[in-house]
Parts: structure tokens; C-alpha cells; sequence
């Protein structure tokens, strides 16, 4: 075998084993937060919203927080459209967050999200108990020169939050993509 044809064959199944890495990661990164125990936020698709039914305890009444920071290399001023909010288990909320470019070229970004719950237990990750209906997190925007835009969140807190948390706090980080 000569050398080019062994150098085209490794290089052709570096290839192929790299888009079977590609196809494999999503599973792979669910897997491993599911191992080590790492909630992860539930974006609900067309079926889910029609089919998911809430009920609404107007008994239990949970404090929402929302912060947003915009990282020191993202040039657009970043903020929450809401302080907070006080609502009741299971009903449907609709708030979100802006972001204004003020430079004359096109900035292109991403927010991380994170939802701490707090309570008698202390703080802790409650993403597994809100289901996001939508949500500009983990998605590439694209923040048009000179413009504002709005980033709509609406989420509902399931039944399923621990009877010892009375505040949640949303907070998002808006990065630059390079």
C-alpha cells in the first residue's frame, strides 16, 4: 500500500468517525448531565404546548427574579424588561429581556441561562421543574446596528417544585460569538 493511499485512508476515517462524533453529541451531553445528576431546561415543542394542560394553585404563590448581564467582550446593553414577578404555580407567564446594539455593524450573540430556586433547603437548580415555552437562550441572534431588540421568555413553573422554594431566579448571560 503506498503512502498516499494509507495517509487518504486514515484521513477518510478520521472523517467519517469525526460526523459520527457530530450525529452522537447531543445524546452523549444528555447522557452525561443525566448521570451526574444536571437538570436540564425542557424547551417545549408545537405537540407539547397543545397537549400540556396546567393546573393553577392559586394557593402557592412563587416569587420570580430576573437578572441579565451582558459579558465584558459583548458589546449590546442588555436588560430584563421586568424586576420580578409574583405568581402562582402552574400559570403561564410571559416577560423577557432587551438588547440594544449601539455600535453601526452587526454584533452576533448568545445567552446562557440558569434558574436558581431558593428556600429553606437553601439555594439550589430548579430548571427541571419549568418547562420554557420560549426562549432565546442557546440560540445564535444576530443584534441588527443601532436597533433594540426584544427577547420574549415565557415559562411555566410546574406542580412538581419542591414545597420549600418561594423564590426562583432567572439570570442570563448574553456572549459574543465570534
Amino acid at each position: 500500500m503506498t503512502k498516499k493511499l494509507r495517509l487518504f485512508i486514515i484521513l477518510l476515517a478520521l472523517g467519517v468517525g469525526m460526523l459520527g462524533v457530530s450525529y452522537a453529541f447531543v445524546p452523549l451531553y444528555n447522557m452525561f448531565c443525566q448521570v451526574l445528576g444536571i437538570p436540564q431546561a425542557r424547551l417545549l415543542t408545537d405537540e407539547d404546548k397543545t397537549q400540556q394542560e396546567y393546573v393553577v394553585d392559586e394557593t402557592r404563590m412563587i416569587t420570580v427574579r430576573f437578572t441579565g448581564l451582558a459579558d465584558k467582550n459583548m458589546p449590546v446593553e442588555f436588560t430584563r424588561k421586568a424586576q420580578r414577578v409574583d405568581l402562582p404555580v402552574g400559570q403561564p407567564t410571559l416577560t423577557g429581556y432587551l438588547a440594544k446594539n449601539p455600535l453601526a455593524e452587526d454584533v452576533q450573540g448568545i445567552a446562557i441561562h440558569q434558574a436558581l430556586g431558593f428556600g429553606a433547603k437553601g439555594e439550589r437548580d430548579v430548571l427541571e421543574h419549568i418547562d420554557l415555552i420560549e426562549c432565546f437562550c442557546f440560540d445564535e441572534y444576530t443584534y441588527p446596528a443601532q436597533k433594540e431588540v426584544a427577547l420574549p421568555l415565557s415559562f411555566t413553573i410546574k406542580s412538581s417544585l419542591p414545597q420549600d422554594i418561594h423564590t426562583i431566579t432567572f439570570s442570563y448571560t448574553l456572549y459574543k460569538v465570534d
